[in-house]
């Protein structure tokens, strides 16, 4: 079995604005040196959420005698990947995720703090880097399709939205750098 959990605190630059959770339990129904099959579900700790949980289905292949390997996470990701030399890894895929920010209004009859967010899949390619046992940077590019993009009062719903917007596809590139201080633990 695999557990996890996630506490989430985000802002703005007025300050906190929510406190959120989830809580993951996998069970793995396949484990061979090539390939590892996992089934279960994600309770969300978040009363803007549109379900109380997402069931969860993991497939992970090495192909035989080859570099590349799929990756596939419902309703995550799927990518293919391959090793790049020593310290490089390369993927090829699409994620599907979320953005959003806050907006604050100061206006009479209307509420103080809104929440824009965007549902989003991105097909893209990705170079990740290890840099240092601790450190890794990360390059990724490509397409972003939107699926939904509403704002609605904070705390509320994304059912009861106040506006929302239709965008057409557009490039994006981001550049990241990952810190992991427990990575020399895990030798």
């Amino acid at each position: 079995m695999i557990y996890s959990a996630s506490l989430i605190i985000d802002g703005n630059d007025e300050g906190l604005e929510r406190l959120k959770g989830l809580i993951g339990l996998s069970f793995i129904l396949k484990r061979t040196e090539r390939t590892t099959l996992t089934l279960g579900a994600i309770v969300f700790i978040d009363p803007t959420s549109q379900l109380p949980f997402f069931p969860t289905f993991s497939y992970n292949h090495h192909f035989k005698s080859s570099k590349w390997e799929v990756d596939f996470i419902l309703p995550q990701r799927l990518l293919l990947r391959r090793p790049v030399g020593e310290n490089g890894r390369f993927s090829l895929g699409s994620t599907f995720g979320a953005t959003g920010f806050y907006v604050n209004v100061d206006s009479p009859g209307f509420a103080h703090v809104f929440e824009y967010s965007q549902l989003e899949i991105k097909s893209d390619v990705i170079y990740e880097h290890r840099l240092s046992d601790f450190l890794t940077g990360t390059f990724q590019g490509g397409i972003q399709h939107f699926i939904s993009n509403r704002l609605t009062e904070k705390g509320e719903p994304t059912d009861d939205f106040i506006y929302e917007n239709d965008q057409n596809p557009t490039g994006y590139f981001q550049v990241g750098l990952s810190i992991d201080p427990f990575a020399g633990k895990k030798k």
